[in-house]
């Protein structure tokens, strides 16, 4: 279900943002990645016992 927003998307919206914006958009993204990437981790896990 993830969209990946296209980078000349992100681009001009991050164009409109002064740099504290930019800074705390950056932060929130990485932090939705690595939620993001923590929650296949357990999927990996979960599939390999339930085998």
């Amino acid at each position: 279900m993830s969209r990946r927003l296209p980078d000349a998307e992100l681009a001009a919206l991050m164009e409109g943002l002064n740099p504290d914006q930019r800074d705390r958009l950056i932060r929130a993204l990485a932090r939705l990645l690595m939620e993001q990437e923590q929650e296949e981790v357990t999927l990996r896990e979960l599939r390999r016992f339930t085998r």
